[in-house]
Order: C-alpha cells, then sequence, then structure tokens
C-alpha cells in the first residue's frame, strides 16, 4: 500500500540576496521528520524551491504526495506553468538563461517520480501550525549552511561549529548580535515633477521612515522641495502638488547632506528603486557640483532593495504596483486618494514587511552577547518560541478615555449593542 505523505515546506532570506535557509516536515502515515538547511548567498525563491526538493528527496519509493507551501512562486509554477516552460525549450534544453532552471528541473523530476502530488498553497503567518514550523526551520537552517540537520538535533547545536567557516552570516537577523540587533532599514520614496530625471525633471518632495529590527521607529525624514522648474500637468494628476504650494520650501541642496547621514549604511527600500535612484543621483550630482566635489550616488551611501523586484519574482505575470500589493496584503492604504511620499513610504514598509514575514527570525542570542555584541562559543541557540516573554503595555489615562469615548460612540450608533461596554 502506498503511503501516504505530507510535506510542509519554507524557506527565508535576509537580504534577498543573502545568506538563507529552508525547512521541512515530511508526515508519512502521521509520523514527522523535520529538516532543514541552508546556503550562504541565495534567494528567498531558491531556498522555497530546495525546501519541496528536499522533502521530496527523503522519500524512497513512489508515494501519494500532498506539498502545502505558502510560496505561490513555487505552488504556482509546478501548476500552472512548468508545461510550458518545458513545452517552449526554458527547462531541459541548452539555453539555461531561465531563472532557478537548475532547481526547477530537480524539482520537477522528483515530482514526476512520485505516484500523485498534490499542491495546496496556505497564507503565510496566518496561524498554520505547520506552516509556521517550517519557517522557524528555514530561520533555523541559516545557521547549519551547508548541512542538512534533523531539527532533534537543533536544540543542542553550539554555534561555534559555524561561525568559522561561515562568518560571512553574521548579518543574518537568525544569530543576533549587536550589529543585526541594531539593524537599519530606510523605506523611501519621492514625488516629482515629471517622469524622466534625465530631461531635467526634479524631486519635490522626499519621504522616508526607518526600521530597526524590522520596527518603525518614528525617525522619519520628510521634505517638500522647491523645485526651480514647472511642474508637469500630468503629474500634479498624480500628487496634487502645485510649484505655488512649493514657494518657500528649500531646495534640494539645503538638504542633501541632512539625506545622506540619514541614509548611510542603512538598506535602502523602494518600490521601482531606478526611478527614485535616477532621481536621486540626479539631485545629487547637482549638489556635487555647485560645492566643487566628485559626484557620488545613492549606491556609495547604502545598499538597494527593490520590492517591485520581489513582487514580481513572487507574483509572475501579475500587476504589483502599490495599490495591488496593499490589497493583496489586507493593508489599509485609504488614506491614499493622492500620492504623497511619505504615506506612500508608511504603506511601502508595511508591505515590506508583510512580503518578507518568512525572514523574520525566532531565535535569539542569549542577553549577555546582546547586550556587549560579543559571541560566547558555549552559548546554545535559544530555540523554543514559548522561550518568549512579551511585554505588557498597559493604556495610560489619555488612552483609557479615549478608548472609552470611542465605545460609547459605537455603542449610541449600534443601539445599545456594543459588546465591550456590556
Amino acid at each position: 500500500m502506498l503511503s501516504r505523505v505530507e510535506i510542509y515546506a519554507d524557506g527565508a532570506c535576509k537580504g534577498n540576496p543573502g545568506p538563507g535557509g529552508w525547512g521541512v516536515i515530511i508526515r508519512i502515515d502521521g509520523t514527522d521528520r523535520e529538516l532543514c538547511g541552508g546556503d550562504p548567498y541565495t534567494t528567498n525563491n531558491r531556498m522555497e524551491l530546495m525546501a519541496v526538493i528536499k522533502g521530496l528527496e527523503t522519500l524512497s519509493a513512489p508515494s501519494n504526495v500532498h506539498i502545502i507551501t505558502d510560496s505561490k512562486y513555487v505552488k504556482e509554477g509546478m501548476t500552472k506553468y512548468i508545461d510550458k516552460w518545458i513545452s517552449t525549450g526554458k527547462l531541459f534544453s541548452q539555453k539555461k538563461s531561465f531563472k532557478n532552471y537548475d532547481l526547477w528541473e530537480r524539482l520537477y523530476k522528483l515530482a514526476s517520480a512520485q505516484q500523485k502530488v498534490e499542491w495546496s498553497w496556505v497564507r503565510g503567518h496566518s496561524g498554520h501550525p505547520e506552516n509556521e514550523r517550517a519557517d522557524w526551520l528555514a530561520n533555523q537552517g541559516v545557521s547549519t549552511i551547508g548541512k542538512t540537520v534533523e531539527s532533534t538535533a537543533m536544540d543542542n547545536i553550539d554555534l561555534s561549529d559555524f561561525t568559522s567557516e561561515n562568518s560571512d552570516l553574521e548579518h543574518f537577523n537568525g544569530i543576533i548580535d549587536e550589529q543585526v540587533h541594531n539593524k537599519r532599514q530606510i523605506v523611501l520614496d519621492t514625488e516629482t515633477t515629471g517622469l524622466s530625471a534625465e530631461q531635467g525633471h526634479r524631486i519635490i518632495e522626499i519621504g522616508a521612515v526607518e526600521l530597526v529590527n524590522r520596527r518603525l521607529t518614528g525617525n522619519n525624514f520628510h521634505h517638500y522641495l522647491q523645485p526651480e522648474r514647472e511642474i508637469d500637468a500630468g503629474a500634479i494628476q498624480v500628487h496634487g502638488i502645485t510649484r505655488e504650494a512649493l514657494a518657500d520650501k528649500p531646495l534640494f541642496s539645503s538638504i542633501a547632506a541632512e539625506l545622506i547621514d540619514y541614509l548611510r549604511g542603512a538598506e535602502l527600500i523602494m518600490h521601482n528603486a531606478q526611478f527614485d535612484i535616477g532621481f536621486l543621483n540626479a539631485e545629487l550630482k547637482r549638489w556635487c557640483d555647485s560645492i566643487d566635489k566628485p559626484a557620488i550616488s545613492i549606491t556609495d551611501i547604502c545598499s538597494v532593495v527593490d520590492t517591485l523586484d520581489m513582487a514580481r519574482r513572487e507574483y509572475p505575470g501579475q500587476r504589483n504596483s502599490l495599490d495591488i500589493l496593499c490589497k493583496r496584503y489586507n493593508i489599509d492604504n485609504s488614506k491614499r486618494t493622492l500620492h504623497g511620499a511619505l504615506l506612500d513610504a508608511e504603506l511601502l514598509a508595511n508591505v515590506y514587511l508583510a512580503m518578507t514575514g518568512g525572514q523574520t527570525t525566532l531565535i535569539w542570542m542569549s542577553e549577555g552577547n546582546v547586550n556587549n555584541g560579543t559571541s560566547n562559543s558555549s552559548s546554545k541557540v535559544k530555540s523554543r518560541r514559548e522561550n518568549l516573554s512579551l511585554p505588557v503595555i498597559q493604556a495610560n489615562a489619555e488612552e483609557s478615555s479615549s478608548h472609552q469615548q470611542l465605545l460609547q460612540r459605537i455603542d449610541k450608533k449600534s443601539s445599545g449593542k456594543c459588546l465591550w461596554l456590556q
């Protein structure tokens, strides 16, 4: 009798590309086996593919397999597109130009060897127990780069077994030292006078929000700017900013140094980054020319992540505008009646956190190591969620009063049916 196999798979990656990990649960007739592993330089999509591959590779005989993943990239690739890719020569040919073709070919062969394969998609971080566990395993996998590890061995991992040969992993959030614990990311957007920096169009608004350890800090950067030129009518329809409204605003040159200090050393996150980079670089060149200094570019100041590229990889062939992504990830964008740099940066920050939810770690070093930023070879990874002590934040008197007033308004609107007052 053929075994009934369930495979729960997930991948994680920091930086995308960057160090990553995969995790998989293989359930055969009710008995679970858990594996994880990683790669020092990879992508989230490759780790998602590898998780399924590693699960299928454990099967010694053809089986009825049910694969459960939160990756639409993997599921739809295997259920909607794989036959077309093969028929058009993108796979199993000499072209070798198809992204991740090596893993797609490997996965296709393994899946084809099974008696039957059923695919299911679940939303990541929605409380699905096995999916959450697979995500946890994927984040564990980064500390086992180049090795496949059974999860039963994870509780006793000594990080000194891996850090000497994988020292480049110090920036992965799965191993939190002082530097990583305070990792800075800036989510930025601009509004402009038109579509082309090469044609002399200028930035009229810059908005940015700061993330530290994946949390909004409130340390925002926001300026409206005098463009020294007219604003295209089409641009005004998009953002509603007129030249008259900018008459008393500063020039870019007066905020350039402040912007550079704000961005320096951070990971800069933008949607359709090439558009914003083109304008920022043009403005920086004008400023450098005005003070007789060599031109600098954004990539001289910080690294760049493009969420549009990420979305296109995750949802190939679909629209991936900021509004679409907000809808896809259930993020409220009702205030976005017009484009605005700061509002859009705030929305994009929430989109980015939702998109990279699989990269969130649940591993903490001992408190001493986090505080002093040093590595102790005798320290063990705390790898159980139940070790996490969540703070309880009590509402102050003003917040309690506002909350009570809100409940009373709800009660009035509902003719006394507000459950929270009963």
